[in-house]
C-alpha cells in the first residue's frame, strides 16, 4: 500500500533541510494524526505482509486549490499584509509531480518501506513567494507590510477578548503561524528510490493555478490530474502487487 503521510509531521518551525532521518515534532493534533496514522499502515503491513511505502508531501498545490484562492485574491487587490520579515521559507510541491511521485511508489520494488519525502525544486522565503504572486497579477507587491511582534500580540488578544464574548476573532494565533512557519525539505532519496524528479518550479506553478481560477477549463483540468492518481492505483493492480493508494 501507497500511504499519503505529509511533511508536517516534521514540525512548523525547523532550521536547516529536513530529511527522512529529522525527529518529528508534530505542532497540533491534525499532526500528530498523521503521524499516528504511519504507526497504524506499519502494524497493518506487518500483520498482512504487505508491502507498503509512505509518501510525506510538502505543501501540495495547484487549481482549484480553495486553500490559495484567498491568497491569490487578496493579492490581486493588493491587500495581502506581510507582517514581518517575510523570510520564513516556504517549500510547496505542485500536484501533477505529487500524482506522478504516487504513482512510481506503487510500482516501483525499491519503494517498499520507505518514507520519502515529496517537495518542489526549491524553498523559498514567504516575501519571495507573494512577490512572484504579485507580479504574476501585475501588482507591485502583494499589500501592505507591518511589524510582527505587535500583530502577534494582537491577534492574541484580539482571540481571548472574542472568545470572552463568545464572537468569531478577526484575527487569531494560529492564522499568524502562516507568517511564522520555516521548513525547508530534501527529497532526494525520493528521487534515488523513485527516480522521480519535481518538474514544475513555484512560479510555472502559481502562474498555472492563477489562470485556472474562475474559468470553464478549470474543472476538466484537475480532473485530467486526478485521472493520474488513479492510475496510480490501477497499475499497482495491473502488475499484481496489490498496493492500493491510501489517504
Amino acid at each position: 500500500m501507497a500511504y499519503a503521510g505529509s511533511s508536517c509531521i516534521y514540525g512548523k518551525r525547523v532550521r536547516g533541510v529536513i530529511d527522512e532521518r529529522a525527529p518529528p515534532r508534530p505542532f497540533n493534533d491534525y499532526e500528530q494524526s498523521k503521524l499516528n496514522a504511519e504507526g497504524v499502515v506499519r502494524d497493518a503491513a506487518a500483520a498482512s505482509g504487505m508491502e507498503y511505502v509512505i509518501l510525506r508531501p510538502a505543501v501540495v498545490y495547484g487549481p482549484r486549490d480553495e486553500r490559495l484562492r484567498k491568497l491569490f485574491n487578496g493579492v490581486a487587490k493588493g491587500r495581502f499584509p506581510l507582517f514581518g520579515k517575510g523570510e520564513g521559507r516556504r517549500h510547496m510541491v505542485y500536484v501533477p509531480d505529487v500524482a506522478e511521485a504516487f504513482l512510481l511508489a506503487c510500482t516501483e520494488p525499491a519503494a517498499a518501506g520507505q518514507e520519502l519525502i515529496i517537495a518542489g525544486p526549491e524553498a523559498v522565503p514567504l516575501r519571495d513567494m507573494l512577490q512572484t504572486l504579485a507580479q504574476l497579477v501585475n501588482r507591485r507587491r502583494c499589500g501592505p507590510r507591518f511589524p510582527l511582534k505587535p500583530m502577534l500580540k494582537l491577534a492574541a488578544v484580539t482571540e481571548d477578548v472574542c472568545h470572552h464574548f463568545g464572537v468569531r476573532p478577526p484575527i487569531y494565533r494560529r492564522r499568524m503561524d502562516f507568517y511564522l512557519n520555516d521548513a525547508a525539505f530534501d527529497c532526494r532519496r525520493a528521487q534515488r528510490v523513485l527516480g522521480w524528479t519535481p518538474k514544475v518550479d513555484l512560479r510555472e506553478g502559481l502562474a498555472n493555478t492563477l489562470r485556472t481560477y474562475d474559468t470553464a477549463q478549470a474543472t476538466s483540468v484537475w480532473h485530467s490530474w486526478a485521472g493520474v492518481a488513479t492510475q496510480a492505483v490501477a497499475a499497482a493492480e495491473i502488475i499484481g502487487t496489490g498496493s492500493q493508494l491510501v489517504t
